[in-house]
């Protein structure tokens, strides 16, 4: 077990001790003279000891909490540029790879400009510019078939091309 969670349960059981006295107290002697004095008890006891307690298993937690703000600070300043571009020139090399896909089967599906159009908006969010702009506009040059239809396509394609061997 770590500091913090040996901390945390000895409060704990310090708290049901806390209780279980005061359970026993009430039971015991039910004057409210005894009632009050036990509340006033518990009051010093949770300022002296549970209170103490509470704030030493906090205070590595607070710790480590600045120290990852501190962190997350620096990968802002640092990394953050290097990932924008990265991702931006993964998302450019994917619209081309998926403009090629489609120009060399010769239609664009639904399912593919709904994903281009996602893809190239996150690109130009990004920062994107280059040749994908006019490679957008050639994609949607591109006749659009549906899912069925481009599939009766490819299986003809198929059966042509072993017809030609």
């Amino acid at each position: 077990m770590d500091i913090a969670t040996t901390i945390i349960v000895s409060v704990a059981c310090t708290i049901l001790g806390a209780i279980a006295a005061d359970i026993y107290i009430r039971i015991k002697a039910r004057t409210k003279k005894a009632i009050e004095k036990r509340k006033k008890e518990r009051q010093e006891e949770f300022k002296d000891s549970i209170l103490p307690c509470i704030t030493d298993a906090i205070k590595p937690l607070s710790e480590k909490i600045d120290s990852l703000e501190v962190e997350i600070k620096s990968v802002k300043d640092t990394d953050l540029p290097i990932l924008k571009r990265a991702n931006r020139d993964s998302l450019r090399n994917q619209l081309f790879a998926s403009f090629r896909h489609c120009d060399k089967v010769g239609y664009r599906t639904i399912e593919d400009t709904q994903s281009w159009e996602f893809m190239y908006a996150s690109y130009l969010e990004l920062g994107g510019n280059s040749f994908i702009p006019t490679l957008h506009d050639q994609f949607l040059a591109l006749p659009l078939e549906t899912m069925e239809s481009a599939s009766y396509k490819q299986k003809t394609q198929k059966t042509s091309k072993k017809s030609k061997k």
